[in-house]
């Protein structure tokens, strides 16, 4: 009996909405120097990303079907959060022991992205009619780029006379730093044929991703960290389909 083809043999998946939610959790980083006789104390808290993500999303991919129901495919991703870090500084009176004065302040929004580059191996679950379902699951590169706060400018009002010890945080600088790792990921879709051809489909899925990059010197401090990316997507878009082949 003649080999029976495979419709749309390659497909390619763009999907322009959609929200992230980050793995990652907040982190807080201290450094400490000696001033006075005593610790003066320099701490940056970043929060847990924030969660919602505006439209458009940058989320990409594509593969080909090795038969009725498996496939192959790479996808690439970019998740980008804007959020302010928390500042601190506590500083030793010049003159009287244990009188230290705290200053506190926000820093501007801070840029961290995650661009994900997802291999996977998807398997179709269900396919009736216009209606597909498929999982996908396999390694994820996921490089990371974030703005840090490398140091903190302040100011400090403490006249002799008095243990009255006035901190103000009055600036910062920041450096850029990266890092990359192999994390992993899964997920799943759904489609549904916008045309009898089966050429263009709806399509919208979620997918999770996990890993974790290790810094070698985190700017403030100048220590290796560790710093865990990833997180849920919620995507929709457009799989647009062609090619075909014979199954065995």
């Amino acid at each position: 009996m003649p080999a029976q083809p495979v419709p749309e043999r390659f497909f390619i998946d763009v999907n322009f909405l959609g929200s992230a939610f980050s793995n990652a959790i907040e982190r807080r980083f201290v450094t400490y120097a000696i001033q006075s006789g005593e610790l003066a104390t320099f701490r940056v808290t970043y929060p847990q990303p924030t969660d919602a993500r505006v439209f458009p999303i940058l989320d990409i991919g594509g593969g080909m079907m090795l038969g009725q129901r498996a496939g192959i495919g790479v996808a690439f991703s970019q998740a980008t959060y804007d959020d302010p870090a928390e500042l601190l500084v506590t500083i030793p009176h010049p003159f009287f022991l244990q009188a230290p004065g705290t200053g506190t302040a926000s820093s501007d929004p801070l840029r961290r992205t995650e661009n994900s580059t997802h291999i996977f191996l998807t398997v179709m679950l269900m396919r009736k009619s216009r209606m597909e379902w498929r999982i996908s699951g396999g390694p994820s590169i996921i490089s990371y780029s974030a703005e840090m706060v490398s140091s903190i400018q302040y100011e400090q009002d403490a006249p002799p006379s008095s243990q009255t010890n006035t901190v103000t945080i009055t600036g910062y600088t920041t450096s850029e730093v990266h890092g990359l790792t192999l994390g992993v990921h899964g997920g799943s879709d759904f489609a549904y044929d916008l045309t009898r051809s089966r050429r263009i489909a709806l399509t919208g899925g979620v997918r999770a991703s996990l890993g974790t990059v290790t810094i070698d010197h985190e700017p403030l401090n100048n220590l290796k960290q560790e710093i865990r990316v990833g997180g849920w997507r919620v995507f929709a878009g457009l799989r647009f389909r062609f090619g075909t082949v014979s199954s065995k």
